[in-house]
């Protein structure tokens, strides 16, 4: 019984196998069959049924009269050639084939660049309008100040109506509200013309500044009590015009008056370092023992106008009219001097006292007078000045022992290059001739790259 189990187990095992091998060799032969069609489907196009047929024919004609006609020879040759030209436009398009997808991978890889820039530059703006918004933000909140300049302003001006102060001076309190303000009110960025200033200033110190010079308030009370003691350093007085004010002492550093104009105002020992004058128009007034280093007066007229021994040295002066002047004692190292008048200055040497302080004493050797004289030492580039008499570089180094100067050359008359310009006029009338002193020849070369970097900041 067991054995005709066994023998039946055995024989279905035995039929499964043969399926399995039929399957097998059916796919085998399936698979051949595919191949063989898909290299008949190759091969046809390549070596063409018309050379097929003609090699047949050939081969019965030379096996029936052993020779070939020459219909048969032109046949066989003509379908040989086009089958070598057929392959020749098969290598074409495969060898082309590379080619057209390295074009469409470049087209593909630059057009990614592009969206990567565009991508790129999208940032850049997301990030530059972060920036701006955090600026303006900040900006929102220093405009929050301006109520309470407001309010200051408005006691201000009931304190100088008031009939009993005839004095115009101002209460404890009403200063002490001033020079916490002042303090209060920090310089921001802000947007002009649609894009973030160089450097942070304050429209709001600007503005309480402007209040004070126009209020007429006593010029030794003003000096005392708010110019020495309130912080207008980074102002923002841009276009705007200033006569007539007394700005001693003032704490104006890194301050902008660019585009302003400014009519015989006191800035004496005021501290002006690192502001901006440029496109300015200067006329009278007094700069006397001023602190302006690193500030940038290019394109400006200081005309007739006392600077003397004040410091502008590290500054930009490019473009600058001085004519009228006073320089003496004025110390020019380290900055940068082209196409500067010097028309009719008052030059060379002064004293300098530091009258700053109500009591001198006579032991401070800081108060005590000391002899200074121009200084041209050490600038770091100067050309193209003009000057109103031919001799005046012999004049001031030989008889103003001016320092600096001994690198440039007079050149002719420039009244000879027109009619109408080369000369100015003095205050009695008289026509005076302009001259400009220019560097030597010889030493161009040596500060070329100092000339680029000026023509550089004036574009």
């Amino acid at each position: 019984m067991d054995d005709s189990k066994e023998i039946e187990n055995l024989k279905k095992e035995n039929e499964e196998l043969k399926k399995i091998i039929t399957d097998r060799d059916k796919k085998i032969e399936e698979n051949k069959k595919n191949r063989n069609w898909f290299l008949k489907k190759i091969a046809t196009p390549i070596i063409g049924v018309n050379l097929k047929n003609s090699i047949i024919n050939s081969i019965d004609e030379f096996n029936e009269k052993r020779i070939l006609s020459k219909d048969t020879i032109a046949d066989l040759g003509a379908n040989i050639i086009w089958r070598i030209t057929r392959i020749g436009i098969f290598a074409v398009i495969i060898g082309l084939l590379p080619t057209i997808l390295l074009i469409q991978q470049n087209r593909l890889l630059g057009n990614q660049n592009r969206k990567i820039e565009q991508q790129t530059s999208l940032f850049k703006s997301q990030n530059k309008y972060i920036k701006q918004q955090s600026f303006l933000s900040e900006a929102s909140r220093r405009s929050a100040q301006m109520i309470i300049l407001g309010d200051i302003l408005s006691d201000l001006n009931k304190e100088l109506q008031d009939k009993n102060n005839t004095k115009r001076i101002l209460s404890d309190a009403l200063v002490g509200r001033i020079v916490s303000i002042s303090s209060v009110m920090k310089p921001y960025y802000y947007l002009e013309d649609g894009e973030l200033i160089d450097k942070p200033l304050s429209p709001e110190r600007g503005q309480l500044l402007i209040s004070l010079m126009i209020s007429k308030i006593d010029t030794a009370f003003l000096k005392e009590n708010i110019l020495k003691k309130c912080d207008f350093t980074y102002s923002d007085l841009q276009n705007t015009t200033i006569e007539n004010a007394y700005l001693s002492e003032a704490k104006l550093a890194n301050s902008s008056f660019k585009g302003s104009k400014i009519f015989n105002s006191n800035f004496k020992f005021a501290n002006l370092s690192g502001s901006d004058f440029s496109y300015c128009m200067v006329a009278g007034g007094s700069f006397k023992q001023s602190f302006l280093t690193n500030v940038d007066v290019s394109n400006s007229s200081f005309s007739n106008t006392n600077l003397e021994n004040s410091e502008m040295r590290r500054a930009r002066i490019i473009n600058v009219n001085f004519g009228g002047s006073n320089i003496k004692g004025v110390n020019f190292r380290n900055s940068i001097l082209n196409n500067v008048n010097l028309g009719k200055v008052d030059i060379g040497k002064s004293v300098y006292i530091d009258n700053r302080n109500s009591k001198i004493m006579k032991d401070d050797f800081l108060s005590r007078p000391f002899p200074t004289n121009t200084n041209f030492k050490n600038v770091r580039y100067i050309n193209n000045i003009t000057v109103e008499r031919k001799d005046w570089l012999e004049f001031v180094k030989d008889s103003l022992k001016v320092k600096g100067l001994e690198d440039l050359t007079i050149t002719s008359q420039i009244g000879n290059q027109s009619e109408h310009f080369g000369h100015t006029h003095g205050r009695d009338g008289k026509k005076i001739n302009l001259y400009v002193l220019k560097l030597e020849d010889s030493l161009v070369g040596k500060v070329k790259d100092i000339k680029e970097f000026v023509l550089g900041q004036q574009n």
